[in-house]
Order: structure tokens, then sequence, then C-alpha cells
């Protein structure tokens, strides 16, 4: 691996139901894992994302969600993509690789990332995303309803597997294997990733932390600081102080 040089994050963020997006200048963090997919791209030449095998210096990588990485040295954009969005391999002229990180160039990219600057308007952003890539066809349409479900109930009582097997007619081991055949990942996992966005929407509204997790559905704020921390590699502060929503 490289050696790693101390730095802070700075930069801003938006987000919404599907996609995240970070820019700015990486700073110091540690190895995480999230269930996002993960494009960061480089603003001004290149950044370096650590895997636990190897380093590499890259003008586009694309992290797949579980892998563990770390960000340093570059100004980017990241942008987080929901394991319930089927749309990721639209956002690429050649779908990547999805084993492992996958470095790529910018002309690999859809045409919509070629418009992103550094004076870019992130709401802007997100929007250009969704619009000008579809999602792919074969997704289940009950998958959609589910997800407004698991949207409104995740601050409140939570739906558990049973509940949400019944209202699809299906039993609990078979939907526990639809829902990680329509999204990737298993419920449980999907359900923990949303707490996280819910909360960190509501940071980037200008909530405190402590009711951002209460927010988010998670039991106190101790409980939303390790998760975010897990998922990004930095503490919930660090990235209070260093991002402003935008």
């Amino acid at each position: 691996m490289t050696n790693k040089k101390t730095s802070t994050w700075q930069g801003n963020a938006a987000i919404n139901a599907g996609v995240g997006i970070f820019r700015g200048t990486v700073g110091d963090s540690h190895f995480h894992t999230h269930w996002a997919t993960q494009i960061t791209i480089a603003l001004h030449d290149e950044f370096v994302v650590d895997t636990a095998s190897a380093s590499h210096v890259c003008q586009v990588a694309i992290i797949p969600a579980g892998t563990p990485h770390r960000l340093q040295q570059g100004h980017v954009v990241s942008i987080y993509i929901d394991p319930a969005s089927n749309f990721t391999d639209a956002l690429f002229l050649q779908p990547p690789a999805r084993n492992g990180v996958a470095v790529l160039k910018k002309s690999d990219l859809h045409p919509t990332f070629l418009r992103i600057s550094a004076d870019s308007n992130l709401e802007s952003i997100l929007i250009n995303i969704q619009q000008n890539t579809q999602r792919q066809t074969g997704a289940d349409p009950r998958l959609a309803q589910l997800l407004m479900q698991l949207n409104d109930a995740v601050a409140e009582a939570e739906y558990t597997r049973k509940q949400l097997a019944t209202s699809l007619g299906l039993s609990p081991s078979r939907f526990s294997h639809w829902f990680k055949e329509q999204t990737g990942i298993p419920l449980r996992s999907y359900k923990k990733w949303l707490k996280l966005r819910i909360a960190i929407e509501a940071l980037l509204r200008g909530v405190p932390a402590a009711d951002a997790a209460l927010i988010g559905g998670f039991n106190d704020q101790a409980h939303f600081s390790n998760s975010f921390s897990a998922a990004f590699g930095i503490t919930v502060s660090t990235a209070s102080q260093a991002v402003t929503p935008h």
C-alpha cells in the first residue's frame, strides 16, 4: 500500500432516495465498508484507493458494495448508488467487472459525468444522473412498493420480515431469497443502509446528530455514530465539520 499522508476532508454533499454525492478533498479515513456501489471520479489529476490487497491510482474507480476500502489523496466526486437502484450499469459505456475495484478512465463514463465540475450544482447532478439513465428492465414491480413501505416505516415500528413477506404473499424464507435477488443484499443489510441514509439526509438539513439518529431509527447517537464510521471511515463529527450541504 501507499504511505498515507495526513489530510483533511473538505467539501459538500447532497443525497436523495437513490443517489448520494460528495464533492471535495479526500481526507484521512480508516478502512470501511458500505452497501452502496461507489463511483469516485477525480476532478483534478488522479486519486488513490486502497483495498485490503492493493493500492490503485485512478481517474475513475468503481467500488462494489461490501468492498473494504479507503480513499486517499485527491480532489474527487464520489457518487453512492443505493443498492435498490438498478441503474448502475447504465452509468457506463462499458459495464465494469463485478469482482473487486474496477479502475476506469473518464472516457468510459456516461456523458452525464463529463459535465461534472468543481462548480456544478450537486442537486442538479443528482437529477441529471437519474434522468439520463434508465432503470434496468426485469425488476419486479412489487419492489418499488416494498421500498416505499420501508422508507415510511424506518423511524417508526419496523416491519418484520414476516410482515413484509405476508404483504407480498410469500413465505418468510422465499421473501428473503426474493429480496436479495432483487437488490443484491439481504433485507437486514438494506435496512441498516436505509437508516443511515435517512439520518444523513437529516444531518444535511442541519438537524443535530442526536436528533438525526432518532429520525433514522437508531437507538441513540452512539449507535448512529458507530454505523456511520463503519460505513464511511470517518466520524459523524468530522463529517459534520468538513462537509456542507449543496
